[in-house]
């Protein structure tokens, strides 16, 4: 039976730095990155624990993106 809590469930923290999955540098060009939607550019960045907090526009993700998640 569907009771509606299958949205309730809270997603497991790490307990140490070990158990958080090392994601590989990200091997897009600009063209590549500035043709994505930019809640899929976001998520690479949240993927890799990178505050966006600040960045309002896409081009400025795609500059992000570029300095902090590809080496």
């Amino acid at each position: 039976m569907n009771t509606g809590s299958e949205n309730t469930h809270t997603k497991a923290t790490p307990t140490s730095t070990s158990e958080v999955p090392v994601l590989p540098p990200v091997h897009h060009t600009r063209e590549e990155l500035m043709e994505m939607h930019a809640k899929d550019l976001l998520q690479m960045l949240d993927e890799r624990h990178v505050d966006h907090t600040a960045v309002v526009e896409k081009p400025d993700l795609v500059d992000l993106i570029l300095e902090r998640c590809t080496h």
